[in-house]
């Protein structure tokens, strides 16, 4: 007697096998792809003289594509020589570190961050930081990206942190310029001026790291989680409103203050 079970059996099964082979298939097809498509767009930077003389491959890489794509290789091309080129801003003063934080870029913010390291601190024209954008990666499927980019962020926003990008010359202290050079962007020159005179207490001339925590602490300078946007929201607003629950957990974890911010 012919087992119909058995035959059942050894027909899924075959089914089975040809389904993950063709996936196997597809996925090798989608990395070909995927690489082809990186080659391209690293060769057209390249070759692209600029936005006055386009490049002959059609459309012209920006700088803001090859920061969304994650396109580490075509950054350094474009950038190379032009380092000036990532404090370009879109129509709303955003700058391409503000765009790799709401994409999820975490390699990318990395290395721009080595490039240099205040870039991290730029705001576009309606005051929103790196935390106001990487709060906006608010798709299910991409809550650990959002994590791990609020997580790198703060990590570079520790007092620590801020002042060694600071202080370029590797003094120990910041000079007036060197304020200027982290704050300059979002604090006008006779206002800074005076918070600096006011934040040097020893009146050495120079701020030291334990004059720069406590100019924080106090208020007078105020720390990136809490700048707040010309609506007047904190990143951990923008997260709430865009009901970014991970990301308001994050704030609530780890950086309480936040949350008695009307």
């Amino acid at each position: 007697m012919v087992d119909i079970a058995a035959k059942i059996k050894a027909s899924q099964e075959k089914m089975k096998a040809k389904e993950q082979e063709d996936a196997a298939r597809e996925l090798e097809r989608q990395a070909e792809e995927a690489e082809r498509s990186s080659r391209v767009t690293f060769m057209r930077a390249m070759s692209d003289p600029g936005p006055s003389n386009p490049s002959s491959f059609g459309a012209q890489v920006t700088i803001f594509d090859a920061v969304k794509q994650g396109d580490i290789a075509t950054i350094d091309a474009l950038v190379f020589g032009k380092k000036n080129l990532l404090k370009e801003t879109d129509g709303a003063g955003s700058r391409p570190i503000h765009h790799a934080a709401r994409n999820g870029r975490v390699e990318v913010l990395k290395h721009l961050n080595k490039i240099d390291p205040l870039l991290l601190h730029a705001r576009n024209d309606t005051n929103m930081t790196v935390f106001h954008f990487a709060v906006q990666n608010v798709h299910k499927a991409n809550r650990k990206e959002c994590l791990a980019t609020l997580k790198w962020i703060l990590e570079q926003t520790h007092p620590d942190a801020v002042f060694a990008a600071a202080d370029t010359d590797k003094s120990g202290e910041l000079s007036l310029e060197e304020l200027e050079a982290a704050y300059g962007h979002v604090i006008g020159p006779s206002v800074l001026k005076r918070i600096f005179e006011e934040v040097d207490v020893d009146k050495s001339g120079e701020i030291s790291l334990m004059e720069f925590k406590k100019a924080l602490e106090a208020g007078t300078l105020t720390p990136l989680t809490m700048v707040k946007d010309s609506s007047g929201s904190t990143a951990c607003h923008v997260a709430s409103q865009r009901s970014n629950q991970i990301a308001v957990q994050f704030f609530h974890k780890y950086v309480p203050e936040i949350m008695k911010v009307q």
